[in-house]
């Protein structure tokens, strides 16, 4: 296990603790991503956030935490099975209040998820799927994308 933790922060009210993560890990072995909130008067720990999902991408997360009365500290845990597992964390940003819900559009349906094609431009966004038009320039095979 592997922990990183933040300088303490007096308490504000609600906040929001936003990040992107890494995690990949070969097959066999496990690793997860871990936040936790250390209560510093009391020395409680509580996960607010835990992930184990390997991509072998970069990933965005964000938790909405309720205001406490007393000052306290994050901490980032990776916990993982094998040394050849990669947990990272990058963009750490805190600000007060709740988290807005992500915008998350996959455009799998036949909408565009509430965004809009403008007509005064150029050219226009086509919902397409599988290969394109003219070689080497997309996807030979998948889901839907625009």
């Amino acid at each position: 296990m592997n922990r990183l933790r933040s300088r303490q922060y007096p308490n504000a009210g609600d906040e929001c603790l936003k990040f992107w993560y890494f995690i990949n890990a070969p097959d066999g072995a496990t690793g997860q991503l871990n936040v936790v909130k250390q209560n510093t008067a009391s020395q409680v720990e509580s996960t607010i956030w835990s992930n184990g999902i390997y991509e072998n991408a970069w990933r965005y997360g964000q938790v909405s935490i309720n205001g406490d009365r007393d000052p306290f500290v994050y901490i980032f845990q990776a916990l993982k099975s094998s040394q050849d597992v990669v947990i990272g964390i990058d963009d750490v940003l805190l600000t007060l209040g709740f988290c807005s819900p992500p915008i998350n559009c996959d455009f799998e349906n036949i909408d565009t998820c509430s965004w809009t094609q403008l007509k005064d431009d150029d050219f226009d966004w086509l919902l397409e799927s599988g290969e394109t038009d003219s070689f080497g320039t997309g996807p030979t095979v998948g889901k839907n994308f625009i």
